[in-house]
């Protein structure tokens, strides 16, 4: 079940989550999946990998999909997941209590048993949806909201975070949008250019598909396989949390920027979608609220051939 948004030209229909034939992975959270979205003639989002897929498969999501605890490259697992031994349960913020399985570390690709899956409470008017969940497990509590939102007069919308501590231990953790970028249904390829606001490394080899030109990044063919890779080169500041993709045939061009400064940085790309991930710091102690947001401007910067 679905919920459109519609103002200004732009229409984005939201999966409500839990409701029937949406996302029941525990990777990503299950609010703010956006199935698609159009912008006049443009097209943006929709799926990015043949199906159909289960709705329990760890990335059986689209659009803006967020995860918490991703639990890579020193960032850490999901809450109670090191405590735990296996059989025991830990905390997925905007899944819910999952149990873990073996002494293996957190595997962000993994299913998980589902224990409890808190409700959502959905609030959805014409130009804004929230969603929001509350949860509380040994001590690991929160109330966490999602919410995305037209904004009035510009071709943008906004997403919305607000996570409270509601319980006793403090909540550590890293957020990321996944931003599965689809641009009017293209396929990854030379027609594809992301420019960042920093001169990103490492340089790709020869072989790879990708390639990087100072401050922008591009393919050399269409993709046959992913690309990923860590990126270096930013300083840490909000200013460095802003990328624009863009297709060079279409004209369809997405300014995604952020709020807060920047943990990590990572870029994958696939034949079906074009993802950078600036991932987020989220460190509440008991009782402390942390808000953050990104912000999608809509251009066309005009069709090349």
């Amino acid at each position: 079940m679905n919920h459109t948004l519609s103002d200004e030209g732009i229409a984005i229909s939201v999966a409500l989550p839990g409701a029937a034939g949406t996302y029941r992975g525990t990777r990503f959270s299950w609010a703010g999946i956006i199935s698609e979205a159009t912008w006049g003639d443009h097209h943006l989002f929709g799926p990015w990998q043949p199906g159909p897929l289960a709705l329990d498969a760890h990335d059986n999501v689209s659009g803006t999909a967020g995860e918490f605890g991703m639990g890579i490259a020193g960032m850490p697992p999901p809450l109670g997941f090191e405590e735990a031994g296996p059989g025991d349960c830990f905390v997925k913020i905007g899944v819910g209590v999952l149990r873990r399985s073996d002494t293996q570390p957190y595997q962000f690709n993994k299913s998980y048993e589902l224990v409890e899956a808190p409700a959502w409470q959905v609030e959805a008017g014409s130009r804004r949806v929230e969603m929001r969940q509350r949860l509380d497990f040994y001590g690991y509590a929160y109330d966490y909201t999602h919410a995305i939102e037209l904004v009035s007069g510009t071709d943008a919308f906004v997403t919305r975070h607000r996570l409270t501590n509601t319980g006793g231990k403090p909540i550590r953790q890293a957020h990321y949008s996944h931003n599965f970028l689809v641009l009017d249904r293209q396929p990854v390829g030379p027609d594809y250019e992301i420019v960042f606001p920093f001169t990103p490394g490492p340089a790709f080899g020869e072989d790879s598909y990708a390639v990087l030109q100072g401050n922008r990044l591009g393919f050399r063919r269409p993709l046959q396989k992913a690309v990923f890779a860590m990126l270096t080169g930013f300083e840490g500041g909000v200013a460095d949390n802003q990328v624009t993709v863009c297709n060079r045939r279409t004209g369809l061009a997405v300014k995604v920027a952020g709020d807060r400064p920047i943990l990590r940085y990572h870029f994958f790309a696939a034949p079906g979608a074009v993802c950078p991930e600036p991932f987020v710091e989220i460190n509440a102690a008991p009782g402390e609220t942390i808000a953050w947001e990104h912000r999608y401007e809509l251009s066309n910067g005009g069709t090349q051939p």
